[in-house]
């Protein structure tokens, strides 16, 4: 009978151009032949901090069966504030280190959470492969978080998604993750967008450089080839876009930069 497989979703900030992720997952098939590794992404960086991070296992962990094993692995330092660890919430099990990251992706709190800190290289250059991966193949095999951690008595580090100010009559919001095309996702949502705008027609721009977003659209292709549209995305969040370009390589249109909507008054 065929062993079963493990999912193991990775999040990191390696990027692709080294061979750290290729060892990272070289290590859990070495001791998991009939794991399935799925690369969500590699692309963060320190610059952007934790929210697009959070924002990406928000955005996905959900869609993959019970009981998938995700880390994450960004800005894996250890500091004063922060710890490494393991915990299941909501059918899943998740490793990573604990910046704030994990309490942005849930709107629960985990009941509970354990502590691997204590682990040999948990303060070294490279946690993600000398606690992060044994602790995965331990969970893979069979192992509760509590075999693997110390219990912890306060919780998750507590950050919070930036929320847009909403006014009756304006949204300013803010981007939180710039995906590979360069398309820009603000922290809007549609049910925030729909609450404000009462049927009114939006005047989008981007803040500080005022640029002017030609249309509220449902794809990409609702404008000409270089004029910018926004749109809401497959899990509700406001999307800045160009048709035919990446927009961050047009208006620079980072994580940070602000999305401000105006309607008419009444």
């Amino acid at each position: 009978m065929p062993a079963e497989t493990t999912f193991i979703t990775l999040i990191s900030d390696m990027g692709y151009a080294d061979y750290y992720t290729g060892i990272i997952k070289g290590s859990l098939y070495s001791q998991l032949p009939n794991a399935r590794l799925i690369d969500l992404t590699h692309r963060m960086t320190l610059h952007d901090g934790i929210v697009p991070a959070a924002f990406v296992l928000r955005n996905s962990y959900h869609m993959f069966p019970p009981n998938t094993i995700h880390m994450l692995a960004v800005d894996t330092n250890l500091h004063f504030d922060c710890r490494h660890v393991v915990f299941k919430h909501l059918g899943h099990y998740f490793i990573g280190t604990d910046n704030g990251a994990f309490s942005i992706t849930f709107d629960d709190e985990p009941n509970e959470v354990y502590d691997i800190s204590h682990h040999q290289g948990a303060d070294g250059t490279f946690p993600a492969l000398e606690v992060f991966v044994p602790a995965i193949i331990r969970i893979a095999k069979g192992e509760a978080p509590s075999d693997i951690g110390l219990p912890l008595t306060d919780g998750l580090t507590k950050k919070v998604m930036p929320h847009p100010t909403l006014d009756p009559n304006y949204i300013i919001g803010a981007v939180i993750y710039s995906d590979y095309y360069g398309n820009a996702i603000t922290n809007i949502t549609e049910e925030m967008f729909n609450r404000v705008s009462q049927g009114r027609k939006p005047n989008i721009t981007i803040r500080p450089m005022g640029y002017p977003i030609k249309k509220l659209g449902k794809n990409y292709l609702d404008v000409d080839t270089g004029d910018l549209v926004a749109l809401f995305n497959q899990a509700g969040y406001l999307e800045i876009a160009m048709n035919g370009g990446s927009l961050l390589k047009f208006v620079k249109a980072e994580v940070g930069v602000q999305i401000r909507i105006e309607f008419k008054s009444i």
